[in-house]
């Protein structure tokens, strides 16, 4: 090619390229690659910003680099993936991105005043790639797509085809989303951040032991997690209850379809009780059900509790598999925010999932004295070492022997000695059980306290040579600590727990998103009864009703149901928090501790009564 040449025209992934090597390079974003399945996200992991290979072949340079600049701005802010989500599954991470979108829109376009007209031909572009018939089904699925659009002028359209119920639910929360989107946005200049915030060492303190976040981090990321500690309790307070109340409805149109279609119903119990997803994959997915209905293909009925819980497995199944098909292209750019370590030296790039230290220090000792001795009170191992002939060292008499041969012990003495037999005194009075709940609702101070009491529980249970084992669950049950590990592996294990909630331990189950309380409290019963003992103790800490993969409420009632009428376990269920006032529907026995950090004082006391 000779000098005077003209350069060869650039692709337009080599323009955008160009285009992020700017725009990012305060994210610290350095690769831009082509995604076949057209979704955008970032993967903080890699610093790599995927391009949907679709919009890139048919849309403007100017829409492109508008959803390059959302990514960025979930880059720099959203959070919410580190915090505990009280909602049903993977649904949270999109309830939550729809009111997460304006928001890093809003602050991009403070931060880079030439970004607002990408946003804006990104925002065209979603808008007018919709008719009345691709407008989703269901009503959640609905108000996410009008939360993300309904403060642009592009979003007129998309809203007026949406439900009467969705736009007044809309309408109900839209000053609480603009105090989301406005209220909660550090400065636009970077250097300001901190400057900004100048107790954020305090603050941050405050918002890490509610959300068990980790310590070690820039104070600029901190200002980051703060601001997402603060904006994601607002919603939990002024927003999301309205979704929730959508999601129900959802559900309730989902059980009137089960009611009116037998072959549908036959097909969701055969799947249901295998447990095996795959059979769900013949199934409708409840949005093509819903439309169907909708366009008068499928008839409903009058549901019963069946029906209804059918209607969860059926929800279920399909959010955690066939849901992600149905994403709109601008909903469908959440940031992938992978569980990663990966936080630079401005601490604004990736954000790890919170984690345990690999160390924990011992539980409390005036605690675990405290249990130890009321346990060795209760199972009678305190054991007074006077008179007791020789059965209290270690042998007591074979009283059928000394009954029949009499006669022969008097005439020969020596043949007394094969009448006392060795008897070790036994110390497995009692066996114990602890099973904790790591769902995703308990991440925070409530799985740090349960944590704790847990810590309690096995050291003082280990001094007193009790058999015991500490399981977490989710959708099954996992064993995080029994009683032949040493006091370091105990507390190791224990503290995965932490993990499993987070859904970060290596290894492990990390189904935060399922808690199956009945099938799983049924496996730790099984797995007590394995434990040699007279008497056997299993308490159960939860902090909400059961919503699990394969069950729901009433498989927990039959459980503890089938439990007492077996007699041979002493049955306890501890809920943990304000809340928590669940236990006492499930467990005859049982106690709510409102104080969470009060759970390891109230647990000691359950066990020493």
């Amino acid at each position: 090619m000779s000098p005077t040449s003209e350069p060869a025209r650039p692709t337009q992934l080599e323009v955008l390229a160009r285009i992020a090597s700017g725009l990012c390079r305060d994210a610290r974003i350095s690769r831009v690659e082509l995604a076949p399945d057209d979704r955008w996200s970032f993967a903080p992991s890699t610093r790599t910003l995927r391009v949907g290979a679709s919009t890139l072949a048919t849309g403007s340079i100017e829409v492109c680099a508008g959803i390059l600049a959302h990514e960025v701005g979930h880059a720099y802010l959203s959070r919410y993936h580190l915090l505990p989500r009280q909602l049903p599954g993977a649904l949270a991470a999109r309830w939550l991105n729809a009111i997460e979108d304006p928001r890093v829109e809003a602050w991009m376009a403070a931060r880079y005043p030439g970004v607002g007209a990408w946003l804006d031909a990104a925002a065209w572009h979603a808008s007018g790639t919709w008719t009345h018939q691709d407008l989703p089904a269901l009503r959640t699925e609905q108000w996410c797509l009008g939360a993300c659009i309904d403060a642009h002028p592009a979003g007129a359209r998309i809203l007026a085809g949406l439900a009467s119920l969705v736009r007044r639910s809309l309408d109900a929360t839209a000053e609480a989303r603009r105090v989301y989107r406005d209220g909660f946005l550090p400065p636009a200049g970077l250097g300001a951040w901190v400057d900004a915030f100048p107790e954020v060492t305090d603050a941050y303190e405050a918002v890490h032991h509610r959300h068990a976040l980790p310590v070690e981090i820039h104070d600029a990321e901190k200002v980051a997690r703060i601001l997402a500690v603060r904006a994601w309790e607002h919603a939990c307070a002024h927003i999301l209850p309205t979704v929730q109340a959508l999601h129900a409805e959802d559900l309730a149109a989902l059980a009137s379809l089960v009611a009116g279609d037998e072959e549908l119903k036959g097909r969701l119990w055969n799947a249901a009780g295998s447990r095996r997803t795959s059979l769900f994959a013949g199934v409708p997915s409840p949005e093509d059900a819903l439309r169907a209905h909708r366009d008068g293909q499928r008839t409903a009925g009058v549901p019963d509790a069946d029906d209804h819980d059918l209607a969860k497995v059926w929800y279920a199944a399909w959010q955690d598999g066939v849901h992600a098909q149905h994403a709109h292209p601008r909903l469908s750019a959440t940031p992938a925010m992978q569980a990663t370590s990966d936080v630079g030296e401005d601490g604004l790039g990736a954000v790890s999932a919170a984690a345990p230290r690999a160390a924990r220090t011992a539980p409390p000792a005036a605690l675990v004295g405290r249990l130890e001795t009321a346990l060795r009170q209760a199972l009678r191992l305190e054991r007074k070492q006077q008179g007791r002939g020789r059965a209290h060292q270690g042998v007591r008499a074979d009283l059928r022997r000394v009954m029949v041969n009499d006669g022969v012990h008097a005439r020969d003495p020596s043949r007394w000695h094969p009448a006392w037999q060795r008897a070790t005194p036994t110390r497995h009075d009692a066996a114990f059980a602890l099973l904790i709940d790591c769902s995703g609702s308990m991440r925070g101070e409530r799985i740090e306290a349960a944590v704790r009491a847990a810590e309690v529980f096995a050291e003082a249970l280990a001094r007193v040579g009790a058999p015991f084992i500490v399981a977490g669950f989710q959708d099954e049950l996992f064993i995080l600590a029994t009683q032949d590990a040493t006091a370091e592996q105990a507390r190791r294990g224990i503290a995965d727990a932490a993990r499993e909630v987070a859904g970060t331990r290596p290894g492990g189950r990390n189904q935060p998103q399922h808690n199956d309380d009945g099938p799983c409290l049924l496996t730790a019963a099984k797995v007590l009864r394995s434990l040699q003992a007279r008497q056997r103790v299993l308490v159960v800490l939860s902090d909400g009703a059961p919503a699990g993969r394969r069950s729901d409420e009433s498989d927990l009632v039959r459980a503890v149901q089938t439990l007492s009428a077996a007699g041979d376990i002493d049955l306890i269920g501890m809920g943990i928090g304000e809340g928590a006032t669940h236990v006492a529907r499930f467990y005859p026995r049982h106690v709510v501790v409102p104080a969470v950090a009060q759970l390891p004082e109230a647990l000691v006391r359950v066990l020493a009564a």
